[in-house]
C-alpha cells in the first residue's frame, strides 16, 4: 500500500511532466514553420516568383500545407524555414476559401494556429456569427479570411465583398468562382502582389482556360505570368503506402486522375467542360417526375458493344431531367451485349423499363435516334432498318435530326451554362439535370 507522501509525490511528477509536455507542444506550435522540410514540389512551388502560382495536386500530397505556409511568411516577411525573403512588411495577405463553416473552420484555421508564432498575433477578429475574419500580427500585417460563398449570396446587383481592397498576396485554397479570380486580380495590381492556387481540379474548367494555358508566359517585366507546379499523391513522403492505395481503389478511373495526379477532371472523358457534377447531377429524391409531365427516348445504338438508352423528362420550366439510362452497368466496361443485338429483345426490355416510369409508356413522346445508324441495316438487320424494325414494335423513333456533331455539342452547352459568378436563381441556372 502506497503512502500519502508517495502519492503526493507521483502526482506532483505528473503534474510537472504534464507541464512539460504542454511547453514542448507550444514550443512545437511556435517553431512548426522552422521545422517545415518541403518535399521538392514544395520547394519549387515557395521559390517560384511567378505573378500567379498554381499549385496543382491530387489528395494528401501537400497542395496545402505549401499554400498556408506561404500565406504565412507572406505576412511574416519571410520563409521561416530556409529564411528566404517574402514580402516587405507590413503586408495584407488575403485567404479565401469556399465558405466559413466548413473549410475555413475545419482546414484554415488549424493551420494558421499552427503555423503564426503565438508572439506574432496582436489580435485576431471574429464576425458577427464568430467566425475567425482576421488576424491582426505585431509587425502591422494582416491575414484576412473571405470565402467565394460571400460573392455568390451577394444580392442581385450588389457589389461583389471582394472589389474595392488592394492586397500584397491572395491565396485561393480550392478554386473559387471566375468573378472573385477577377476583383482580386484588380486587388493585387496597385501593390504589385502575388497570387496563388492551391487545387485539386476536380471542377472549375475556367482555371485551365484562363491561367493553366498561360503557363510560361513572360510578362513586360519579364517574370513568368502563370507557373505550374504539379504535384502527385506520390510526392508526398510522409503518406501511409497502404492507406494511399486503399484511397485510390475506392475512385472511379475518371476520378482517380484528378485525385491522384492532379489532372483536370473536365478533360478525362468528359465532352462537356461545362458539366458540374455537384450542379448538373442533382439526388432523385429532390425532384419528383410527375406521370403528366412528357418524357422522351434518346437511344445511341452499336453493332458490338450495348446500345446505350436514357429517359428524360421536360419540367412545366422546359427543364430536361434525365432520369433512368440502360445498361445499368458502367457502360464503358462492357465489351458485349448482353441482348445479343436483337431488335425483339431491345423492344421488350423497353416496354419493360417503361412500364415503370410514372405515366407509363403512353407519356413517352420523343423517341430520338443516332440518324446514321438508324438508317442502316445493322445489329442483324438484313431487309430493313433500325428503324423500321422498331416501328414493328410500335416504337417510332425519329431520325430526322441535324446529324452535326458540333451544333448538338453546342446545343448541349447551352443548355449545360449558367452564370457561375452570381447566384442560382429560378432566372440563372442550368437547364438540364442528371
Amino acid at each position: 500500500m502506497s503512502s500519502p507522501q508517495g502519492s503526493v509525490e507521483k502526482r506532483d511528477l505528473l503534474l510537472r511532466l504534464k507541464d512539460l509536455a504542454e511547453k514542448k507542444r507550444d514550443s512545437i506550435d511556435e517553431d512548426y514553420l522552422e521545422n517545415y522540410i518541403p518535399h521538392p514540389k514544395q520547394k519549387e512551388f515557395h521559390a517560384n516568383g511567378a505573378t500567379i502560382r498554381l499549385f496543382i495536386g491530387g489528395n494528401q500530397c501537400g497542395k496545402s500545407r505549401g499554400g498556408y505556409s506561404e500565406s504565412v511568411a507572406f505576412a511574416l516577411g519571410h520563409r521561416p524555414w530556409d529564411g528566404t525573403f517574402a514580402c516587405q512588411t507590413p503586408s495584407k495577405v488575403l485567404i479565401v476559401g469556399p465558405d466559413f463553416k466548413n473549410h475555413h473552420a475545419e482546414i484554415t484555421l488549424p493551420y494558421l494556429r499552427k503555423m503564426i508564432p503565438k508572439s506574432s498575433i496582436k489580435q485576431v477578429h471574429r464576425g458577427s456569427q464568430g467566425e475567425v475574419t482576421k488576424f491582426e500580427l505585431v509587425n502591422g500585417s494582416v491575414i484576412k479570411l473571405m470565402s467565394s460563398e460571400q460573392h455568390l449570396k451577394k444580392a442581385a446587383g450588389q457589389v461583389s465583398p471582394f472589389e474595392g481592397h488592394m492586397w500584397d498576396y491572395i491565396h485561393f485554397d480550392e478554386p473559387p468562382p471566375y468573378g472573385v479570380f477577377t476583383a482580386c486580380h484588380r486587388g493585387i495590381i496597385a501593390r504589385q502582389g502575388r497570387m496563388a492556387f492551391t487545387l485539386t481540379p476536380l471542377r472549375c474548367p475556367w482555371i485551365y482556360d484562363k491561367l493553366y494555358m498561360r503557363a510560361g508566359n513572360v510578362s513586360e517585366t519579364g517574370a513568368e505570368d502563370v507557373h505550374v507546379t504539379q504535384v502527385e499523391i506520390h510526392d508526398n513522403p510522409h503518406l501511409d503506402e497502404k492507406w494511399k492505395q486503399s484511397f485510390l481503389k475506392s475512385l472511379s478511373t475518371d476520378e482517380r486522375e484528378a485525385r491522384e495526379f492532379g489532372k483536370f477532371m473536365h478533360l478525362i472523358g468528359l465532352v462537356y467542360k461545362g458539366y458540374d457534377p455537384e450542379v448538373h447531377r442533382i439526388h432523385r429524391d429532390s425532384i419528383k417526375i410527375e406521370a403528366n409531365w412528357p418524357k422522351g427516348l434518346v437511344m445511341d445504338p452499336h453493332d458490338r458493344k450495348p446500345c446505350a438508352l436514357a429517359w428524360f423528362a421536360v419540367t412545366p420550366e422546359n427543364d430536361i431531367v434525365f432520369f433512368s439510362e440502360w445498361p445499368k452497368n458502367p457502360f464503358q466496361d462492357m465489351m458485349t451485349c448482353p441482348l445479343s443485338h436483337s431488335i425483339d429483345r431491345y423492344a421488350e426490355m423497353i416496354r419493360e423499363e417503361e412500364k415503370g416510369i410514372p405515366g407509363g409508356p403512353e407519356s413517352v413522346v420523343y423517341r430520338l435516334m443516332d440518324p446514321n445508324f438508324g438508317q442502316s441495316g445493322k445489329l442483324g438487320m438484313i431487309d430493313r432498318n433500325i428503324v423500321d424494325a422498331f416501328a414493328k414494335h410500335r416504337l417510332y423513333f425519329r431520325t430526322d435530326i441535324k446529324d452535326d456533331v458540333y451544333a448538338g455539342h453546342m446545343a448541349v452547352s447551352s443548355y449545360l451554362d449558367y452564370n457561375r459568378d452570381e447566384p442560382q436563381s429560378a432566372l440563372n441556372k442550368p437547364k438540364m439535370f442528371i
